[in-house]
């Protein structure tokens, strides 16, 4: 091991970088290229609001009203702040954003 390393550059910088100055227990688009910005299929226009893989399950539910979509926060290595989801004022914060 190198007693000199100090710092391990990572994945997490980027989730960082979107977290940061943000109230706690908001939610964070941490790779805003595909989630709202990349062109794809039919959503390719300047003035689209969302593009991305959000601008297609827009598209799919506008297609079909009775779909059900449920997106994933957090996942196996997210996941920490959901212990704190007991208390009704961060579940709201969370669910507002």
């Amino acid at each position: 091991i190198n007693d000199s390393l100090k710092e391990i550059s990572g994945s997490f910088e980027a989730l960082q970088r979107s977290c940061a100055g943000r109230e706690d227990f908001k939610v964070s688009i941490h790779d805003p290229w595909a989630a709202i910005q990349m062109g794809q299929g039919n959503l390719t226009a300047y003035d689209e609001p969302y593009k991305g893989n959000f601008g297609n399950l827009m598209a799919l539910k506008k297609a079909y009203p009775d779909l059900k979509i449920l997106p994933s926060i957090g996942g196996w290595t997210l996941s920490d702040p959901f212990f704190f989801f007991g208390d009704k004022t961060k579940r709201d914060t969370f669910v507002a954003s």
